[in-house]
């Protein structure tokens, strides 16, 4: 098993490599240093929403794959308050993340991610498992603290964090939706 991080933790992968017998590698996933055809099954999780370019990420998992591309990814969908008031709190949390430098972009759009997998030419599973859990404001907002600390700005990020939760009035947020996609990279 190989993994792979832009931005790894260097201090912690020798010590989890030995453990686990993985892999980890330093590298951007849209340009995998990488063959063709390199793994049977490429496997990713909840990352593509901190790549600008995910699109491109999409790419290099299907070409290094010989056989299957497996995505997981969190999506939005605006059926619910509690699933707009979540939008909202993503937006707030993104601006935070963003102004520190941590690569962090909004969820990725179901429709939009399907498509990038479909131009590859590949065959598709697909399954969207939809949470209408609630999520309270505290829990939702628990790292929002740390990255404050490190803008530089920590008053104004606070502020606009109890600005927030004083627009909510105590209302939940929610879970995020999931979807999962199977491509089979190559016809049998």
């Amino acid at each position: 098993m190989v993994a792979i991080d832009i931005a790894p933790n260097f201090s912690r992968w020798p010590e989890v490599s030995r453990q686990s017998g993985i892999i980890f590698c330093g590298m951007d996933a849209c340009a995998l240093g990488f063959a063709a055809d390199a793994f049977p099954l490429v496997l990713e999780r909840a990352s593509l929403h901190h790549i600008a370019d995910w699109s491109r990420a999409i790419v290099e998992m299907v070409r290094v794959s010989s056989d299957r591309v497996f995505l997981e990814e969190p999506v939005d969908d605006p059926r619910s308050d509690a699933k707009r008031r979540t939008y909202d709190a993503q937006d707030l949390f993104l601006r935070l993340q963003s102004e520190v430098g941590y690569p962090h972009y909004r969820h990725l759009d179901r429709h939009a991610l399907h498509a990038a997998v479909e131009r590859q030419g590949v065959i598709l599973e697909e399954h969207l498992e939809k949470s209408d859990t609630p999520v309270t404001f505290d829990e939702f907002f628990e790292s929002f603290p740390m990255f404050a600390a490190r803008s530089g700005r920590q008053e104004y990020w606070l502020e606009a964090l109890q600005a927030l939760r004083s627009r909510f009035g105590g209302a939940p947020l929610c879970d995020d939706d999931t979807l999962t996609i199977l491509a089979k990279t190559r016809q049998a």
